[in-house]
């Protein structure tokens, strides 16, 4: 038996097949890379490219210690960490996926490379760099997202209340 493609009529009469694509194929959609297997490595490449890019000016910027964690936290995390709450990926891939760029990023703050990474992903209300952990924050993402939508009559409160049931 052949392929069979499928095709979407467009405003000028003419036919355009639609991409048979990989359940393992990312695509960008909303600024977040996302598959139908859930597979999250396109996202994690994008946040260490963007978390790279980041760096890479913040280097020939010159900027002083204060200001280096004060666009960390306002700046680079929010761009970085966009998305994280769609993301389902195990918790040994987003476990350390931006310690190279922590590790970067340290000595422009003022803090040695060799401080022990609990110090360096510890928030700075409990003395810490401030360093964010990506999988942390995608589990408080979930967890958040779970709390405001369950039990709502919203699309996603639905699809919770169903997928739990």
């Amino acid at each position: 038996m052949g392929t069979r493609t499928i095709a979407v009529p467009m405003p000028d009469g003419r036919s355009v097949p639609i991409e048979h694509l990989s359940v393992d194929a990312a695509h960008e959609t909303l600024g977040v890379f996302t598959c139908p297997s859930g597979k999250a490595n396109e996202q994690i490449k994008s946040m260490q490219q963007k978390a790279q890019d980041w760096l890479d000016r913040a280097k020939e910027g010159k900027l002083r210690r204060r200001d280096v964690w004060s666009l960390l936290d306002r700046q680079l995390w929010p761009k970085v960490g966009y998305g994280l709450c769609s993301l389902f990926a195990p918790w040994k891939d987003l476990d350390g996926c931006l310690n190279n760029k922590w590790w970067q990023l340290l000595p422009m703050g003022g803090l040695i490379r060799t401080a022990p990474w609990a110090m360096r992903d510890m928030s700075i209300g409990f003395y810490g760099a401030g360093c964010p952990h990506a999988g942390i924050k995608c589990f408080i993402a979930q967890v958040n997202k779970l709390l405001m939508q369950y039990g709502c009559t919203s699309n996603n409160g639905l699809k919770l209340t169903i997928s739990l049931e």
